[in-house]
This record gives C-alpha cells, structure tokens and sequence, in this order.
C-alpha cells in the first residue's frame, strides 16, 4: 500500500505532467509561450525516471529502445548524422504519454482516470472550437500547415498556432473520438450524460469533416458502424465483422461511392477525393477535376521499390515516399529494424487492454484497428497520436465505466 506522501507525489507529479503536455501540444501555448517542446519534455523525463525508473524498464518500451538504437546505428552508418535533439523529441513524444500512464494512471484509484478524461475533453474542444473559427474561412489550413512546415519552418507554422489552428497529427487523430463517445452513449442511460456523449460524438465527426483529412473521415465512419453494429457482440465476433464489413464495401463499391458523392457533395474536398480514388481504382486514371489518388500512389511505389531492394536492414540513403508508416520504416529500416517498433506496439497495445474494463476492450481493440489502418495510408509523428491512443482514450473509457458502477 502507498502512504500519503507517495500519493501526494504522484498527483503532484500528474499535474506537473499535464500542465508539459498542455505547453507542448496545446496550439496557443506553442505558439505565445516561449518554451518549445524538447526543454519542458526533458525535465518531465528527467523528474520521471528519478521518481519511477521501474517504469522504464517494461517490455514495450525495451523494444522501443532497440528500435530508436537501430535508427541511430542506420544513420550514422550511412554517414547522415541528425542531432542528438532529433532522436530525444521523437522519443519522448512516445515517452510522455506513456511514462504518465504507466507511473501513475493504470492500476491506481479511478480519480486520477476521471481528472484526466476532464482535462483531455476540455482541451480537445477548446482545440476543435479554436480550429473551427478559422478552417470555416480557410478549409484547407490544417492539410497546408503540414507543406508550410517543410518548406518555411517551424516558425510559419507558429503563427497558424497563435490563431488556435491544430496540427495535423491532432485532426487525423481525432477518428478516434467520435467511436469512443458512442460507444459511452450507448453504455449511459437516457439522460443528461447520453445526450452530451451523442452531441460530443457528431459535434467530432463535423470537425473531423471539415478537416477535410479524408482518410480519417471515412475511417471515423468505418468505425461509427463498427460501434453500432458490435454493441452485442464480443470481440472475437467483431473482427469477423469487421471482415464482412469491408467485404460489403467492396462488392458495393459503385453504389457506396455515388451514395457519398450525392451526400458529401461533387465538389466538396472529401467528395472529390472519393471521385479521384474511384476513378484510379475502377480506371486506373484519375480525371483533371478529380484528386490525383494517382500520386499518392507513386508515393506508396517508392517505399515499395526500396523495401522490395533492401529487405531485410532498409537503406536511409534512398528516396522513399514519406506517405505511409508502415511501409516507410519498412523501407528505411527492413524487417529486422521494424521488428521492434512493431513489437513495442503490440506489447504497449496489450498492457493498455489489460488496463481498460472489459466491456470497454472492444472499443479500444476497434480504435487501434482503425489507427492501423491509418498508418497505411498516412505519415504518423507527433505526441498527439500516442497522447490519444495511450493515454487520454484508455482514460475516457475507465472514468465512463468509474461513473457507471458509481
């Protein structure tokens, strides 16, 4: 059993936690504050390993290690050095998120669950509604934000934070939310907290819509059915239905996509993505009026081709299409160098499923094969995405299951 001083610091050490992250990834914060991300991140890293230096020591993140050694071996092998920073903030964006869990939130008291899920809901939607004011007069400044940072740095990108814009990582990231507010609708009674999970559910789904991140819509949607259609059944019988699912999506092709064109509208950015990619996929070419799928396609071939060249240990010195996780690390690293990146996540995946009710697995087990989806299609980086998945998500799931038996 805990005394009262090693409860007092681990709450202390849970808001000092909260109020880094809130610097490092809340928009207006890293756009006005002065701090940055690698300093803030450092000294909670630093303050974690003294107080809970079990913590970093598990399985998951042992591969995760090995899997960041390999990356540094490869590049300095290859005579491409990057700067020790590099390595440190890529690492601690897995870290941060993970370390919180692990130290302070899984296996203790629901409180600490139910104060994170509050602070997580609050700072997701004063992002959204932040984000909204200005994606209504300019659409496309979430999927522009992303080009303007290759191209003019991180400080352009400063001034989109100080109008409240989000990241990228944050809109592909918010497929998640919806699913997970239904399913809390579902499980609540009728009442206040039902109608706030459902209004919480499509008020996302708008954001995520006007985003115009088209992959996550449609994944978002994916999952929404998944939800619905699996709120009976267990978590074996789910993925069967998942199978069956995408089967009568593909059968119904034709259908489902002059169903979606007549619903998002032709000229909407979502509904000419679905016109590009039907296109490609029933002609193998893609109209001028259309979303050139095509060139995210070559995108996919070059990973491919270097992977299929250097299978085994990748090659970093190749050009690679930088559109698609998985079969990027495949490419840079081979099999042997991803092999630890994918059994971290497995690892990381299976003690945060031990750690959720079991009424609630299903809904996580169905946000992480629509993640997996995701970083088939999409480049992922960014705290967001392991802030979500390992830490806020699970949170949202344990205090809506506290307040219930409660």
């Amino acid at each position: 059993m805990k005394t009262d001083y090693a409860h007092n610091i681990d709450r202390v050490f849970l808001y000092f936690a909260l109020i880094i992250i809130f610097l490092t990834s809340f928009p207006l914060a890293q756009g006005w504050l002065p701090f940055g991300d690698f300093r803030p991140r450092v000294l909670l890293i630093g303050i974690a390993l003294f107080l809970y230096p079990k913590c970093f020591f598990s399985r998951d993140l042992i591969w995760l290690y090995l899997f960041f050694l390999f990356q540094v071996l490869t590049y300095e092998l290859s005579d491409l050095h990057r700067d020790f920073a590099d390595w440190s903030c890529q690492l601690m964006e897995f870290l941060v998120p993970i370390i919180v869990a692990s130290a302070v939130v899984f296996g203790r008291e629901s409180r600490r669950a139910i104060f994170i899920s509050r602070y997580a809901k609050i700072l997701t939607f004063v992002t959204i509604i932040l984000t909204l004011r200005v994606v209504k007069e300019t659409p496309d400044i979430i999927r522009n934000m992303v080009t303007i940072s290759a191209w003019e740095g991180i400080d352009a990108v400063r001034n989109f934070w100080r109008l409240g814009v989000c990241n990228y990582s944050f809109a592909l990231i918010m497929m998640c939310i919806p699913p997970v507010f239904l399913q809390c609708s579902i499980n609540a009674k009728w009442g206040v907290e039902q109608c706030l999970c459902l209004f919480g559910t499509f008020f996302v789904l708008y954001f995520v819509y006007l985003s115009q991140v088209t992959t996550t819509f449609f994944l978002c949607i994916l999952m929404l059915l998944l939800i619905w259609g699996t709120r009976k059944m267990s978590l074996s019988v789910t993925f069967i239905w998942v199978i069956a699912l995408c089967g009568i999506v593909v059968l119904s092709l034709n259908v489902a996509v002059q169903f979606l064109m007549s619903f998002l509208g032709s000229n909407s950015e979502i509904g000419l993505h679905v016109k590009g990619i039907y296109e490609f996929i029933s002609e193998g070419k893609v109209s001028s009026d259309a979303y050139a799928v095509d060139g995210r396609v070559e995108l996919y071939k070059k990973s491919i081709t270097v992977f299929l060249k250097h299978p085994f240990f990748g090659n970093v010195t190749e050009e690679i299409g930088g559109h698609n996780y998985v079969l990027d690390n495949l490419a840079r690293f081979g099999i042997i160098g991803s092999f630890p990146l994918f059994c971290f996540f497995y690892h990381r995946i299976r003690i945060t499923l031990e750690h959720i009710p079991g009424r609630d697995r299903k809904t996580y087990a169905i946000c992480v094969i629509g993640f997996i989806i995701m970083a088939c299609f999409k480049h992922i980086a960014g705290i967001d995405h392991w802030s979500y998945l390992f830490l806020y998500i699970p949170c949202f799931l344990n205090s809506f299951n506290a307040q219930r038996e409660s």
